[in-house]
């Protein structure tokens, strides 16, 4: 190689690495200046797909802002949340549900969010009411949705069952469900836990659920309880009701729910978590209220889902504005699909709305139409021990179901150690 060749190549690899050193610096720069918050939600399939696209559309509108996902199953996300607040390192914004809120407030662990400028007047009023504790806003809703019961049409007809109604009863319920699996071998419903119905339980019954003070239950005849132990377990054992180990082991997994596979009639489902289902079964289902709650306006559409924010966020602007966008700009719901529920704002609503909706999220907007007549507001007492009381929901419901308890035996233990959590 000639030495003038020898030079012009030299130089041209010079140039070169100049220039990718200088790319190289310029990204790392870039990165540099960029804001890192963490964001974290317990999450399904469809919902780690909607919310990590709307991560990209919040990064795209402010690319000085780097979001940092973090999402894991509902056990899972508790256990997690736990050890990294325990550890001083929990994410900047946090989604939340509604019967923690009170234990996370009163840990120090939310930041009061009145002092950022967040769109509240966007919000309707009761949804907000729900997420304000102490005269003070700790989260902004993620959409409004309930507990209904989604139900197949066509599984029915093959069992020559009418549908559901408004006005039906529980044990209307019971007999559609059992009238079906006797029909068709399929199961009348698939997943039930208690937790989803006791408020409707006690409302029903004529009573609130909780004391004015919050430290017992508002009622001493508990005997609702026990028919409903004694309804669901004849249920579980003439087969129309799915197997509670099932149950146990696929909290959440919607799409591994016999629903979707077309082999149950009916499941207890929030009103937002019914794409895995639609999905499975290749089309929209039509949704009820819970059974029995239109004789008493029952019925009750809550905010349960919010976004919060880290106290001890190095980054509050920032993190305020993450959850104001997450919550109330039109554009980022409608890439969620009212996953988290329909919108509790009325801009985002009708900006769906005149997008036009898909099957299955019409749905979910004609659930909230359905049941707003026949809804009205919980009695809302903070009490940390409503986590707690949840969990017994689960542990009694179990036992019941496994024979271990007797309906009346798990009544009166369900009611006392209740009474014991609550008055702590």
């Amino acid at each position: 190689m000639g030495s003038k060749k020898l030079v012009f190549v030299l130089v041209m690899f010079l140039i070169a690495s100049l220039t990718i050193f200088a790319a190289g610096e310029a990204e790392e720069t870039a990165s540099q200046d960029q804001t890192e918050i963490r964001l974290a939600w317990w999450t399904n399939e469809v919902r780690t797909a909607v919310t990590l696209e709307s991560i990209a559309l919040y990064e795209e509108m402010n690319p000085d802002v780097k979001i940092v996902p973090e999402y894991t199953g509902w056990g899972g996300y508790w256990d997690k949340l736990a050890t990294q607040i325990a550890a001083n390192d929990a994410p900047d914004v946090m989604q939340m549900v509604n019967n923690r809120l009170t234990e996370y407030v009163e840990g120090g662990i939310l930041a009061a969010l009145d002092d950022y400028d967040l769109d509240f007047d966007k919000v309707d009023t009761a949804a907000l009411e729900e997420w304000t504790q102490k005269g003070s806003v700790y989260g902004l809703p993620a959409g409004l949705n309930g507990w209904g019961v989604l139900y197949n049409p066509d599984i029915f007809d093959q069992a020559g069952v009418g549908y559901p109604t408004v006005d039906w009863t529980w044990d209307d319920f019971e007999a559609m469900a059992t009238e079906i699996h006797e029909n068709t071998g399929l199961y009348g419903v698939s997943f039930v836990l208690m937790y989803q119905d006791l408020p409707f339980l006690a409302r029903e019954a004529g009573y609130p659920l909780f004391s004015e003070n919050g430290k017992s239950w508002g009622f001493t005849d508990y005997s609702f309880f026990e028919d409903y132990f004694a309804m669901m377990n004849r249920m579980h054992q003439a087969g129309a009701l799915v197997e509670h180990t099932f149950t146990m082991e696929n909290f959440n997994n919607w799409a591994a729910n016999p629903m979707a596979f077309g082999e149950a009639a009916m499941v207890f489902i929030p009103s937002n978590q019914a794409t895995p289902i639609n999905a499975g079964v290749g089309k929209a289902l039509p949704f009820m209220p819970v059974p029995g709650t239109a004789a008493n306006n029952t019925m009750h559409l809550a905010a349960a889902l919010a976004f919060t924010m880290n106290s001890a966020s190095e980054q509050p602007e920032i993190s305020a504005d993450l959850v104001n966008f997450l919550t109330t700009e039109p554009e980022a719901l409608a890439i969620q699909k009212a996953n988290r529920g329909v919108p509790a704002t009325a801009e985002a609503r009708n900006y769906m709305l005149d997008q036009g909706l898909e099957p299955g999220l019409a749905a979910s907007f004609d659930f909230v139409s359905v049941a707003a007549p026949i809804s009205s507001p919980l009695e809302w007492v903070p009490n940390p021990g409503r986590a707690e009381i949840n969990e017994l929901c689960d542990e009694i419901f179990a036992k019941v179901m496994f024979g271990e308890l007797s309906p009346a035996a798990a009544a009166k233990e369900f009611y006392n150690r209740g009474n014991e959590i609550l008055g702590r």
